[in-house]
């Protein structure tokens, strides 16, 4: 393949067509006990990938993207393939590991973008997402910064969002006065994905602080916040929660978040109370009936 002539080529449904097809000539040896299927999967996955294929010109899919010199080419197939929907073949992400000095700043510039006159917000936060793992496969620094920013405008939960707070999760001490400045200036999702953050935080006072006054919000998700305080791990937190047990109209999931928090703070036992007509303990009580 020359750098400039290349199709886009779903490689895993290539392969998972093989395998399917392998799989009904092979029945016996798939219903042998003693067969790893898994290993075996991955066996023929890798013997796969080295054979040289006709529908490739007589190119393995290992080597399929060898001929894409210019790492620009790499990167912009690599947004294609997103942008078709299409799995990232295991080849071409090799090809991007193995320039990872090249391909590191071009990963950093897409992560700054705010807007492209070429695609959707939508599809640029789809590319993003896909990227943030990569930099971490590659060894490379993140810029956490960027990502508060970026976790700061997200309004729902979407693939960026999550790969934003994976990779915050393990700074978050570090990063902890940029994500108590982004929780001042925002609302909705962002606000509630950042308290998840917060949450591992222990040990700080201004977090504990903030959690309480998160409570006292008239539309405060309890059960999400009983979980974060369990997770932060201040038992000044158990007195507080004690009291929403017996708030009027608690939902028995509530309940449950609430229950598990304390019990992990304190080691203290909850008792169970009756949530008769709560859709969710009536199911859940005869579902324990049944298993009995």
């Amino acid at each position: 393949m020359s750098q400039n002539q290349w199709e886009l080529i779903d490689f895993q449904a290539k392969f998972t067509e093989e395998y399917m097809q392998w799989c009904l000539n092979h029945q016996e040896e798939l219903k042998d006990q003693e067969t790893d299927i898994d290993a075996l999967y991955y066996e023929m996955y890798g013997k796969w990938l080295e054979k040289p294929a006709d529908w490739l010109g007589g190119v393995s899919p290992q080597d399929y993207f060898l001929g894409m010199r210019d790492v620009r080419m790499l990167v912009s197939a690599f947004i294609e393939y997103i942008l078709k929907d299409i799995e990232v073949p295991d080849p071409l992400l090799e090809q991007l590991f193995r320039r990872a000095e090249e391909v590191y700043p071009i990963f950093l510039n897409i992560l700054m973008e705010k807007q492209s006159p070429e695609i959707t917000d939508e599809q640029l936060r789809q590319i993003q997402a896909q990227i943030i793992p990569l930099i971490g496969k590659m060894h490379k620094p993140h810029p956490y910064t960027r990502y508060i920013e970026l976790l700061q405008t997200q309004q729902e939960d979407n693939a960026l969002a999550e790969q934003l707070t994976e990779a915050l999760m393990d700074v978050v001490k570090s990063y902890l006065p940029q994500l108590l400045n982004s929780y001042d200036k925002t609302n909705g999702y962002a606000r509630m994905a950042l308290l998840d953050l917060l949450s591992y935080a222990s040990g700080e006072n201004k977090v504990y602080s903030l959690f309480i006054e998160a409570l006292k919000e008239p539309e405060a998700d309890i059960a999400f916040l009983a979980g974060c305080l369990g997770r932060l791990g201040d038992i000044r937190a158990v007195d507080k929660m004690k009291k929403l047990i017996y708030r009027p109209k608690l939902q028995y999931y509530q309940f449950k978040e609430i229950k598990n928090a304390i019990e992990e703070l304190s080691g203290e036992e909850i008792e169970e109370m009756d949530f008769s007509g709560d859709v969710l303990y009536e199911y859940l009580k005869n579902n324990d009936k049944e298993t009995e």
